[in-house]
């Protein structure tokens, strides 16, 4: 009945914006059309459930109507190359929301173009509007929910709680249509930093504004990020584990169990054990009903350079590729063991805000952030009440200033201190639990961080 229901009012909206209609989404949703495209997604998934045709037709019209709308023409513009800001007006949830139903629809129709779009999109959020912690992010200059102008940086940027959630959803698509680690890499940051740390103690508020040096904004009942951060935790139980081709895939990494049918394998179960992302090691039992030989993909992050494999307690010479799946094919027996280790060391990274007035710099602000492993740490407000402070690293090894201390009481996983001349130390953190200090006391350092 459910899917009934959903039928009945799927065609009330083609009666009145199919080609049939009178009226067209892409002048009745604002953002300059795009709350209205988003409909995408919600069409393609009947079409999916219900083999309608109709639906999938539906949704290709939106397409068309989007791009008889000036400005808005989604797909003709982010096949161009032009940046996502200049999409609509750049309203970053309506349009990565909408690229995912681009995404779906490829998958959908096989169409290229749709998939060529949805990656641009995703790109060009990625290298140009996208935070340490890996949530689009705006709020300089315009409105807090669209995106600044392509290559600004500050460090009081917002992440709204939606912009993660759907940068999840298109970056999840893309994983499953492409099987590509960067969209697994981006999901996992995404969930430690930007979407965890959106979320209050009490596991029901959120916020509705995160900022990397600020305090938080917190949603109250009529906003929607309260919803979309509940939607978005559920992303990531499906995505830990996968399907590709004949074999498994191994997507995220926490501990978590699940057992996983594959077509030649049958139920094969798989299991972790760790305290990943606090620390590198990972243990993996892989337990199939009987001896089978299949392929194990296993995501290698990013960062993680100099990974070591050990399969049944013998290290397995095998190259890996930061930022890539590492394929495993044999025999696989009830009762194997893999244990990882990635190498998480810290990393400096650093940005600069520059201020130009007629083509002349007045003035550069450098910032630096810290992370480790896919988290991006945070401090204690400096002082007590600042949120900056002026510091100076050298250009050369400023890792080499951080130095191992205990983890203060509330906190979970290892504590850097930064040690400079002339000041106190200041403690660099990963994690808050429940029962730190009163909300809003932790600091994100720079952009992003796992606070509470």
């Amino acid at each position: 009945r459910y899917v009934a229901a959903a039928g009945q009012a799927a065609d009330l909206v083609v009666r009145h914006f199919g080609p049939d209609g009178t009226k067209s989404v892409a002048y009745w949703g604002n953002h300059l059309g795009l709350s209205g495209t988003v409909i995408l997604d919600a069409f393609v998934e009947l079409y999916r459930v219900t083999g309608e045709r109709r639906y999938a037709d539906f949704a290709e019209h939106v397409i068309r109507q989007a791009e008889d709308r000036p400005g808005l023409e989604v797909l003709s513009r982010t096949l161009a190359g032009h940046d996502v800001m200049e999409v609509g007006d750049g309203k970053i949830y309506q349009l990565s929301w909408t690229y995912a139903g681009i995404a779906k629809l490829h998958a959908a129709t096989g169409k290229p173009d749709y998939l060529r779009a949805a990656v641009r999109g995703w790109r060009s959020f990625f290298e140009d509007h996208l935070t340490l912690g890996h949530s689009p992010w705006g709020g300089i200059g315009g409105h807090g929910e669209v995106v600044n102008e392509k290559g600004y940086f500050s460090p009081h940027g917002w992440v709204e709680t939606c912009n993660t959630m759907a940068w999840m959803q298109l970056s999840r698509e893309l994983l499953r249509i492409t099987g590509e680690a960067r969209y697994a890499d981006t999901i996992e940051r995404a969930v430690y930093n930007s979407l965890l740390g959106a979320q209050y103690p009490n596991g029901e508020d959120w916020c509705y504004f995160i900022f990397p040096n600020g305090r938080r904004h917190k949603a109250v009942w009529r906003d929607c990020c309260k919803s979309s951060g509940a939607l978005a935790l559920e992303e990531i139980a499906p995505l830990v584990y996968g399907r590709r081709g004949e074999g498994l895939s191994v997507n995220l990494y926490s501990s978590s169990e699940a057992v996983v049918e594959l077509s030649k394998a049958g139920r094969v179960r798989i299991a972790q054990k760790t305290s990943y992302p606090h620390d590198g090691r990972v243990e993996l039992a892989i337990d199939p009903p009987a001896p089978s030989e299949f392929p194990l993909f296993l995501r290698v992050p990013s960062w993680a350079r100099g990974t070591e494999i050990q399969l049944n307690d013998e290290a397995l010479e095998r190259e890996t590729t930061p930022g890539s799946y590492l394929r495993l094919d044999r025999a696989w027996a009830p009762g194997d063991r893999l244990v990882l280790t990635f190498p998480m060391t810290l990393r400096v990274h650093r940005r600069s805000n520059t201020d130009v007035h007629r083509n002349q710099p007045i003035q550069s602000l450098d910032y630096f952030a810290l992370t480790r492993g896919p988290l991006v740490y945070a401090t204690d407000l400096i002082d007590g009440y600042k949120f900056e402070d002026t510091l100076r690293l050298p250009d050369q090894s400023p890792e080499s200033l951080f130095s191992p201390v205990p983890t203060p009481d509330g906190a979970t996983g290892p504590a850097f201190q930064l040690r400079l001349p002339g000041r106190e130390p200041i403690v660099y953190l990963p994690y808050y639990e429940q029962g730190g200090r009163k909300d809003g006391a932790w600091r994100l350092t720079w952009i992003g961080a796992h606070w509470e």
